[in-house]
This record gives structure tokens, sequence and C-alpha cells, in this order.
């Protein structure tokens, strides 16, 4: 029996259904990009230089309760933008860091690893802890 996946999606356009190309819908520009195969969720927020905010979910059979993250643990950054495993090293997601303002993240990598971050910039950081603060509280 497949597992179940659940998406949601807001401020955002995803080229494929479970990831790839990340989109502003705002400005249409490419923020970043989700690894299809490596995840067993993630939740990336972002916030775009044009000023819209964007949100992606998507959960393969998981609850969101279901998930506990071990706070500020971060991925290995391998490459410019480029967050990888720490334990497995795979590839998880990319970002564009000139099209975005700021960008928050939770992911369980599918090895079981699961990651947290605080914001990565400095940019508006008030109006995006709002943001983040609303997001969750959905």
């Amino acid at each position: 029996m497949a597992k179940r996946t659940i998406r949601k999606v807001s401020g955002a356009r995803l080229l494929h259904a479970n990831g790839s190309m990340v989109f502003c819908e705002n400005c249409e520009k490419v923020v970043g990009s989700i690894n299809q195969m490596s995840y067993k969720y993630i939740n990336l927020i972002f916030l775009c230089t044009c000023g819209n905010c964007g949100r992606i979910e998507i959960s393969r059979g998981k609850n969101k309760n279901d998930i506990s993250v071990q706070l500020n643990k971060m991925p290995s950054i391998r490459r410019k933008g480029v967050c990888c495993c720490t334990k497995c090293d795979t590839p998880l997601f990319s970002t564009v860091e000139n099209a975005l303002q700021n960008y928050f993240f939770f992911v369980e990598c599918n090895c079981g690893e699961k990651y947290d971050t605080k914001p990565t910039f400095d940019k508006r950081l008030g109006e995006t802890m709002e943001l983040y603060k609303k997001l969750k509280e959905e």
C-alpha cells in the first residue's frame, strides 16, 4: 500500500507535485529546489525579495505532529545554497540566496535524520518571524 502524500502550498509554485523547482507565486522567480526523493517531511517557508511569503509543506504518510524535530540542527551546506543530510550526505534542497530575503525549514531525511533552522538571513527578521508564527498556528 502506497503512503499517502499530503501537500500544502501557499505563495509558491512547484514544478512537480513532490518538489523539484520552487517558484515565487508573485514574481515567478526560481527561489530554490527540493530533491523529490530525499525526504519524508519538508516544510519550507521563505520570504522572496519581491516581498511575497511562500510556504511548501509536503509529508509522505506522516502527520505534522508525528515529526519531532531537533531544534537548530543544521544540515551541511556542501555547495553554495545546497543543504545536505549530515548522516547520509543526500542533498535535501537548495536555495537561490539572491532571490530570498529569509527562509526557514523543517525537514526529515529518508534516513531518519531531522533538521530545523532559525532564520538564515537578518533582513526583515521581525516581519518574517511574525509570518512564521502565523503559519505555525495554521
